[in-house]
C-alpha cells in the first residue's frame, strides 16, 4: 500500500510539473519570446513618443565662395599668400608696386588665383578665389519620400567627429528638382550653420533633422501593421493574449512612423496586444523587442528628451 501510494504521488508531481511548463510557455508566449511554430512574437501596443529624422553625411563647405578683383591697373608686386591658406579679414593677400594691398574682405580660405607675374599690370581679368570661414554649410542628400516633410528653415544638429562637437544650424536650401536613378529619385539639402573656429572646410560632418513628431501617441512596431484591401491592419491577441490561435483582424489608421514604431491614430487602445510577424532576415531576439530596448530607434518614453588695414580702402579689400 505504501508503495501504491508513492507512485500516485509521484505521477500526481510530475503532472503538476507539467502544467506549470505548459503555463510557463503560454507566458512567455506573451511576453514576445518567439513562438516555435511560426516564429511570430506578441507585443502590446504602448503610448510614447514617435520621431521621423533625416540623418545624412557629407562634406563641410563653405556658404559664401567668390572671386576678387584686385585693383585694375596698379601693377602686381607681390602675392602674399599661397593656395590653402586660412587668412583673417584684413590680411594681405597682394601688394602693389604702388605700396597699396588687397586685403582678406573676411575670415576665408585662398583657394586659387588668376593673376599675372610679378611686375606687370593687373586688368578686370584678374582674380582671387576666396572662401569664407564664418558660416558653413553641409549638404545632404534626401530621398523623395522625405523631401516633402523637409521644410527651410527647419532646425539641424550637425555633428563633427573630428572636433567632437555638435553644432545647430538650419536648412538653408531644398532643391525643387530631383536627379532620377535606378526608379527612384533623390533631392539636395543644404544646412548652413556658424563655425566655432575648429572646423576646416572639407571635413565630414552628419546632419539630423527632425521631420515629424508624435508625442504621447499608441503607438507599435513597424512590422505588425499590414496591409489589407488597400487598408492599414493588425492582427490582435484575443482574450488575455497568451494564446495565437485566438486572433482577429483590426483596421487601423496610422500616422507618424520611422524605422521602428508607428502610430496608431485608431483601432488599438493601450495594452492591446498584436502579433509581429517573423522576419525572413532577423536573427533570435530581434523581433518584439519593447519600448525602450535597444533597437528602438528613434521611439522615445514620455518625460524623456529627444537634443587691420586702416586708411583709405578701395573696393574688394584693396589698400
Amino acid at each position: 500500500m505504501k508503495k501504491s501510494s508513492t507512485k500516485k504521488k509521484m505521477i500526481m508531481a510530475a503532472g503538476a510539473a507539467a502544467v506549470i511548463i505548459v503555463a510557463l510557455m503560454l507566458v512567455l508566449r506573451g511576453c514576445g519570446e518567439d513562438t516555435e511554430e511560426t516564429g511570430e512574437t506578441v507585443q502590446s501596443a504602448q503610448t510614447m513618443t514617435i520621431e521621423k529624422t533625416l540623418s545624412s553625411e557629407g562634406e563641410i563647405t563653405s556658404t559664401l565662395e567668390e572671386n576678387v578683383e584686385p585693383h585694375a591697373s596698379y601693377y602686381l608686386k607681390k602675392i602674399n599668400v599661397t593656395e590653402g591658406d586660412a587668412v583673417s579679414e584684413g590680411d594681405t593677400i597682394l601688394t602693389y608696386t604702388n605700396g597699396y594691398t588687397m586685403t582678406a574682405p573676411y575670415d576665408c580660405v585662398i583657394e586659387s588665383w588668376y593673376l599675372p607675374d610679378t611686375g606687370e599690370q593687373l586688368t578686370s581679368e584678374h582674380y582671387v578665389t576666396i572662401a569664407g570661414t564664418d558660416v558653413l554649410q553641409i549638404e545632404l542628400t534626401v530621398a523623395e519620400d522625405e523631401v516633402l516633410l523637409l521644410q527651410k528653415g527647419a532646425t539641424a544638429q550637425v555633428s563633427v567627429e573630428a572636433t567632437g562637437e555638435t553644432y545647430t544650424g538650419e536648412v538653408s536650401y531644398v532643391s525643387e528638382q530631383g536627379t532620377y536613378s535606378s526608379g527612384t529619385s533623390t533631392f539636395t539639402a543644404k544646412v548652413a550653420f556658424d563655425n566655432d573656429g575648429k572646423l576646416k572646410l572639407g571635413m565630414t560632418g552628419t546632419a539630423e533633422i527632425s521631420l515629424e513628431k508624435a508625442e504621447n501617441v499608441i503607438g507599435v512596431p513597424v512590422s505588425a501593421v499590414h496591409i489589407t484591401d488597400g487598408t492599414s491592419c493588425v492582427t490582435v491577441v484575443s482574450g488575455d493574449g497568451t494564446d495565437l490561435s485566438e486572433t482577429e483582424e483590426v483596421e487601423v489608421e496610422t500616422g507618424v512612423s520611422n524605422d521602428s514604431y508607428i502610430e496608431i491614430k485608431s483601432g488599438l487602445s493601450e495594452g492591446d496586444v498584436v502579433v509581429i510577424p517573423a522576419s525572413d532576415d532577423s536573427e533570435d531576439g530581434e523581433q518584439g523587442e519593447f519600448p525602450g530596448s535597444p533597437g528602438g530607434g528613434d521611439m522615445q518614453m514620455p518625460g524623456e528628451s529627444d537634443s587691420g588695414g586702416g586708411g583709405h580702402q578701395p573696393p574688394g579689400g584693396q589698400q
